[in-house]
């Protein structure tokens, strides 16, 4: 089955996909994604991050997008460290 994703849940992934196990802060997702500068707030990159991970989840994906300090990473289940969490 296809991965349905919105504009911008696909805009996250692709930019996180890009710099796979190198940390993507809020604000570089902000301003790449979304095109602004500090706006919306980083709630709505939260938002698209769950939405993102519930959908990969389903989709039984390998890959995961792990919490950051300021954002957040993408990498492959087997390159996750044990007990790594979403915080």
């Amino acid at each position: 089955a296809a991965l349905r994703l919105t504009d911008r849940e696909f805009g996250v992934l692709a930019l996180l996909a890009r710099r796979a196990g190198t940390p993507v802060g809020r604000a570089t997702l902000l301003a790449e994604v979304w095109r602004l500068d500090g706006r919306p707030t980083s709630s709505v990159v939260a938002t698209i991050v769950y939405r993102l991970r519930a959908r990969l989840a389903a989709e039984g994906a390998t890959a995961r997008i792990h919490t950051t300090g300021d954002g957040y990473v993408l990498v492959a289940e087997a390159d996750a460290a044990p007990g790594a969490g979403r915080a």
